[in-house]
């Protein structure tokens, strides 16, 4: 009998400190307790200073914080930074990450690389990844001609909410809608990894980093296109915070895993200089950027309070049935390390209340329960049909 094996998958990661091992400190007990622990890599490991157009190289770390990302057997780099120091950083992190044993996925030198998924035996079971990025920067995306990132391209189309009347300053309906060469690109990387591998995961970049709770449409529709598809599981990352988590047949969908760890040590300074906000208060600049805003907190962390509330997902697999999932509470603190929470305390209480607010706004088919369950001697959140 096949014997289930646990994954553990975290959403964004960027490490940048002189002591990149302290970011995930606080959680390995959890990670070393999985048999496969993969992330969202969103950042560059690189000296170069080709940094791009319109970035500010604070998603460009030394190399020597690929120390901090031990813990990971995969990283997904499909997202709207790993280009930010240019292909020769894209170029660099591939190789320092091959180099210390971490497999990479979502990107490449070229078109087949980027879309390439990583198959992973684990066990008796054997695993592909696809990471793919709905979310990314003009250009970062790889085509025939060059390397980037697995794009999944999109058209928006606008429409009045008020047809028929002049309305002024009320935005539009949005509907965005998949290139089908995209999609069609995607469905064949599926179908042939389903052949390959025993189950079929994909790590999505996707979603309104402006909210906190919104699942768009975009993310509905293509996790629906993926579980018709026979995907097994879906995870999600790019908002920050924290979103629902769906499960409908025999496919897992976690919307957002938020973010483990997302150092930026030259954010403040840069933002300075773009910015005449010297001397601001926190009021003051919320009352300029907005509540939601991404800007130097007094507290050191630079994303709204909400954003701090992150998860490590425990996903458990067996090939042809539908993969149990189990939350792993995480509070990020002002040095933007994860760290676990206490059953029972307050901010165990907050955390429940909040996971379990994300489940009845997306309408989903879960339900997040504190039954006393454990993983490695670490408290845990059970995630359960609503059949």
């Amino acid at each position: 009998m096949t014997r289930p094996v646990t994954l553990a998958l975290v959403g964004d990661v960027l490490i940048n400190r002189d002591h990149p091992d302290t970011a995930l400190a606080g959680v390995r007990s959890v990670l070393a307790a999985a048999d496969l622990v993969v992330g969202n890599f969103e950042g560059v490991l690189s000296t170069s200073n080709d940094i791009v157009p319109g970035r500010d190289g604070s998603t460009v770390a030394l190399p020597s914080n690929v120390k901090g990302l031990s813990d990971f057997d995969v990283l997904c780099l499909a997202n709207n930074h790993s280009l930010d120091g240019g292909y020769g950083g894209l170029r660099d992190t591939l190789r320092i990450l091959g180099a210390n044993g971490i497999k990479h996925v979502g990107a490449g030198d070229t078109l087949d690389e980027a879309w390439r998924p990583v198959i992973v035996k684990v066990g008796d079971i054997s695993v592909a990844i696809l990471s793919v990025a709905a979310v990314y920067k003009i250009g970062y995306d790889a085509t025939e001609l060059r390397g980037g990132v697995a794009a999944l391209g999109s058209t928006d189309h606008y429409a009045p909410r008020f047809p028929g009347s002049i309305v002024p300053g009320v935005a539009p309906n949005v509907t965005s809608v998949v290139r089908d060469v995209d999609w069609k690109r995607m469905a064949e990387h599926v179908e042939r990894a389903m052949k390959e591998a025993d189950l079929v995961a994909v790590s999505m970049h996707w979603g309104d980093h402006t909210s906190l709770n919104q699942l768009t449409a975009f993310e509905r529709d293509i996790a629906s296109r993926l579980r018709e598809l026979g995907v097994s599981l879906v995870f999600g990352h790019h908002h920050h915070s924290l979103r629902a988590v769906d499960l409908n047949r025999n496919t897992a969908v976690l919307y957002g895993l938020g973010h483990i760890a997302f150092d930026q040590p030259k954010f403040a300074a840069n933002f300075r200089e773009r910015h005449d906000v010297g001397g601001w208060t926190d009021s003051e600049l919320e009352a300029r950027f907005g509540s939601l805003g991404y800007f130097p907190r007094a507290s050191g962390f630079p994303f709204p309070e909400p954003c701090r509330w992150s998860t490590i997902a425990l996903v458990k697999v067996s090939p042809g049935e539908i993969p149990s999932v189990s939350l792993v509470p995480v509070w990020i603190d002002d040095t933007n390390s994860a760290t676990l929470l206490t059953r029972g305390a307050q901010r165990w209480n907050e955390y429940v209340a909040r996971v379990q607010e994300l489940q009845v706004e997306a309408s989903g088919t879960a339900r997040v329960e504190d039954r006393g369950s454990q993983f490695a001697g670490v408290p845990i959140l059970d995630v359960l049909t609503l059949n």
